[in-house]
């Protein structure tokens, strides 16, 4: 078996060190496990491994070459391609193209530690599609973003839906996310608890709350406003709620 990736004196973490020194060698065709308790640097570890994140100290070396992190969107975006020998003109065309679907073309020359994170978010979604994908898995992409900002994400996963005949799985822990899906697949006890459409999902509220989610505040509002007769429907915005009351 040939030499395919291998660590060398390698140092994670981010604000300060949670593993120290890791140098191995992974051979072609080897499957290998990090094994240890929660919150000792496993996710870290291999954020680091695939370069999501920067290592402190040391070097990844894959086939033969050292792993340097994209500091710049433009350089960011090219990378897969750059990987699947795709030609200078096609990268460069696609690059355009994806950028501006994402809102994107003005960031190109910056570096990514200087993104919000809606950019950020934007530049993985970027990532993801350059090599035009017939399906985009999503994990947890609308964590830590406002409201605003998951509005946006949101409309481009329509968008990609609609012009790039693009199917799109994601994942949260906030209900509220999925507001308006007619798909949704609810996880508890180790199988799908149940599923169907967000109206269907927000009505399921004992199990829900089994499972330890949460329902959305304004559905819990407007349902608390409905029973003393301020209002005749449940919303799911603040301004319509508003609206309502002010009628």
């Amino acid at each position: 078996m040939g030499e395919l990736f291998k660590l060398d004196k390698l140092d994670i973490g981010h604000d300060k060190k949670i593993v120290n020194n890791i140098s191995l060698t992974v051979n072609e065709k080897e499957l290998i496990c990090f094994l240890s308790p929660n919150n000792c640097g496993k996710t870290t570890l291999i954020e680091t491994l695939s370069g999501v994140i920067v290592a402190k100290d040391g070097s990844i070396i894959y086939d033969g070459k050292i792993v340097t992190i994209c500091e710049k969107v433009d350089d960011e975006l090219k990378f897969p391609l750059i990987h699947l020998s795709y030609k200078y003109r096609d990268i460069i065309n696609r690059v355009d193209e994806v950028s501006k679907v994402l809102g994107l073309e003005d960031r190109l020359d910056k570096n990514i530690r200087d993104l919000t994170l809606l950019e950020r978010a934007k530049v993985a979604i970027g990532v993801a599609i350059m090599h035009s994908p017939k399906i985009l898995f999503v994990d947890d992409i609308f964590k830590q973003l406002n409201p605003k900002d998951k509005e946006v994400i949101m409309d481009i996963f329509k968008l990609l839906i609609v012009n790039y005949n693009m199917s799109i799985i994601f994942t949260t822990s906030d209900l509220a996310d999925c507001y308006g899906l007619n798909r949704i697949y609810v996880i508890g006890n180790n199988k799908i608890s149940f599923h169907g459409s967000y109206d269907l999902i927000v009505n399921n509220d004992n199990e829900l709350s089994k499972l330890g989610i949460e329902i959305p505040i304004m559905v819990d509002l407007s349902r608390k406003l409905q029973f003393y007769g301020l209002v005749d429907e449940i919303y799911y915005d603040i301004d319509k709620v508003v609206d309502a009351l002010w009628k």
